[in-house]
């Protein structure tokens, strides 16, 4: 259609005429990312800004920049190329080393070739779990000269990708429990029972290092030991890459400074539980010896009640190895004679007599009662040969 100032023109009759200009070469694609993974990094990206015809395909090149745990280490110049078919805007580069630092960039391609490529990113592989980190041993210390705990750390590392080694110091109670599992430490700032003494580099190996020599490594406060007491001394191995670590700390040994008696801590529980259980025996003796003497107490009392009440407390003259069952209920039937043995007026009046009675508070109070006794007897057997 044309146009002029007095406005538009008729369409023109004929069809519109189309035609494609030549494919080239397209733009760098946009927005690359890296994300890391354990042993693998996941790249993406956006198409180009001017694709300049179809994309076809991609090429993603990487290659290893920097391994922190080997400062050996020289990058080449080359680079592994993968290609990714189609429109594809993702790509995962898998089997690759942990803690490792990875260039990587990506090129889009039409027909006519491949066209510039994106800008290059940089991003470490995560470092190996801490369950694959080999576990340390117990460090091995010695004293030096002056008596200090010291420990000597060889350069000779089980893992290439073991990037410090770390000191940690936890003060132990008596009859504290040994920590089984591996303790979140910090600085001695933060916890001063419980915290990291040291953070070597691997680079700084081979080193000897003395507990408590009050100097700063790796960050941290190396803090001087407490007198008369015991401590935990593990050694980690940390692998720490791109703001990223694992750590995993092995089993202790113990340390005694000065004034702490020779032996170990299990001397001293030993000897604790030993005083406790001797505490509960002398209890539970002292328990058993109140309770017999309780026991012993009651039973002496009902057996005072019992005699008490028997016939034989009741009647001094009763005396059953001297009479017959016969002679028994004659005594307790025959009215008459059982008021005459114990109704006597005569002879309650001379028991009761005054004179008796002071005399029976004299001294001679065993010769005076039996004589009473004999009295007593003298008219029983009477009473029986008048029956």
């Amino acid at each position: 259609m044309a146009e002029t100032i007095r406005g538009v023109g008729d369409p023109s009759p004929d069809p519109p005429v189309v035609r494609m200009t030549s494919e080239g070469i397209p733009s760098e694609p946009q927005a690359l990312t890296v994300s890391s993974r354990s042993k693998s990094l996941l790249i993406t990206w956006k198409e180009p800004r001017y694709p300049r015809g179809k994309i076809i395909s991609h090429t993603l090149a990487y290659k290893v920049k920097g391994k922190p745990y080997d400062r050996s280490f020289q990058p080449g110049d080359s680079f592994t190329i993968e290609k990714v078919a189609g429109a594809s805007l993702s790509f995962e580069l898998d089997d690759l080393e942990p803690a490792t630092l990875y260039e990587v960039y990506v090129v889009a391609s039409t027909s006519k070739g491949e066209g510039e490529s994106s800008q290059h990113v940089e991003e470490f592989t995560e470092p190996p779990a801490a369950d694959e980190l080999p576990k340390p041993n117990p460090p091995v210390i010695v004293s030096s000269p002056d008596g200090s705990p010291t420990i000597q750390f060889s350069d000779v590392l089980e893992s290439p990708y073991i990037t410090h080694i770390l000191v940690a110091v936890e003060e132990r109670h008596p009859l504290a429990r040994r920590r089984r599992q591996q303790a979140a430490y910090g600085s001695y700032a933060e916890n001063p029972s419980s915290y990291i003494a040291a953070n070597i580099s691997k680079d700084d190996l081979p080193i000897e290092l003395t507990i408590g020599d009050n100097e700063t490594y790796g960050h941290y406060h190396n803090a001087p030991l407490k007198d008369k007491a015991i401590y935990d001394i593990r050694t980690g191995v940390e692998s720490n890459v791109g703001g990223k670590k694992s750590t995993l700390f092995g089993d202790p040994s113990e340390v005694q400074t000065a004034g702490v008696p020779s032996g170990s801590i299990a001397t001293v529980v030993g000897s604790a539980v030993g005083a406790i259980f001797v505490i509960v025996i002398v209890i539970i003796l002292i328990i058993i010896f109140y309770k017999r003497r309780s026991d012993k107490s009651a039973t002496t009392k009902s057996k005072g009640k019992e005699s008490d009440s028997s016939p034989q407390y009741q009647n001094p003259v009763f005396d059953p190895s001297k009479t017959d069952v016969h002679t028994y209920q004659d005594l307790h039937t025959d009215s008459h004679t059982y008021q005459g043995v114990n109704t006597d007026a005569q002879s309650y009046q001379n028991l009761a007599d005054p004179h008796t009675y002071q005399d029976l508070k004299k001294p001679d109070q065993e010769a005076i009662y039996e004589d009473v006794t004999d009295a007593m007897n003298r008219d029983y057997v009477n009473v029986l040969k008048k029956n």
